[in-house]
């Protein structure tokens, strides 16, 4: 495992947890929203932008984490190497072995995710509950970001 290229994660990692959490302090008074308040007429521009950036730094930290974070700790410490790759699934499970989180919020965190991925602009009331749920495990997505991001410094300093 280059160990450059795990730097660079980490660093990138922190970013979007610092981002994650900005966005979530800027959302927090608009919440929880319901559908007519979720109406995009209802809305300021403003107001608008702090939802849907919230939104997307929660889909994008979810990825982040599960997409290149869970591989690289599972290359660092050799549980998976290029000739042997793991499985998503298999990385989850990795994971949580190592205790960074608990399967059954992953999975509630992947699913959200893939809500956002799939909502429809005139949804709103699927769109208001999306955001109120992706709010109230935010601080879960965060706690499990922050734990590999330790674990990946002090991994560094070895």
């Amino acid at each position: 495992m280059n160990e450059a290229a795990y730097a660079q994660a980490l660093l990138k990692l922190q970013r979007q947890i610092a981002a994650m959490r900005e966005a979530r302090i800027l959302v927090e008074p608009l919440l929880p929203v319901d559908e007519q308040v979720f109406d995009p007429a209802a809305l300021t521009p403003e107001q608008r932008m702090f939802l849907d950036a919230f939104r997307a730094r929660f889909a994008d930290l979810q990825d982040f984490l599960g997409q290149r974070i869970f591989r690289l700790i599972a290359l660092w410490d050799e549980d998976e190497s290029p000739a042997r790759p793991l499985s998503t699934r298999e990385r989850v499970q990795l994971m949580e072995r190592k205790g960074f989180l608990e399967r059954r919020q992953w999975h509630a965190l992947r699913d959200l995710r893939n809500a956002f991925a799939h909502e429809y602009p005139d949804e709103h009331a699927v769109k208001a509950a999306h955001l109120n749920e992706a709010f109230r495990l935010a601080p879960t997505l965060e706690t499990v970001a922050e734990a590999l991001a330790r674990y990946m410094s002090h991994a560094l300093e070895r």
